[in-house]
């Protein structure tokens, strides 16, 4: 008796299996069908999708993410601008 239980569960969830790949298959001939009506193309969708590598690189070590931050930041940049700019024009006046 617990084996037909244990088949029957299985059935089931072979059944939900199976209409998750059909609505799977729905859903992406109606993104296809979204796409073609966003671009304005009239017809069939004739996509081949394609698997593209993804690569995940290791997060950066937190000092140099706050070193790169304050090397960014548009206030300091700014300040470093005028800096810049001040000592040009004191070089310009002849001053050293």
């Amino acid at each position: 008796m617990k084996s037909n239980r244990d088949i029957g569960f299985i059935l089931v969830q072979l059944t939900d299996a199976v209409y998750l790949v059909i609505r799977a298959r729905n859903d992406l001939v109606s993104g296809y069908a979204d796409l073609n009506h966003a671009m304005g193309i009239e017809g069939p969708p004739a996509y081949t999708l394609e698997d593209i590598p993804v690569t995940v690189e290791p997060p950066r070590a937190v000092e140099d993410l706050v070193v790169e931050a304050m090397d960014r930041r548009p206030e300091l940049l700014a300040i470093k601008e005028r800096l810049r700019t001040a000592e040009h024009l004191r070089f310009a006046v002849g001053g050293i």
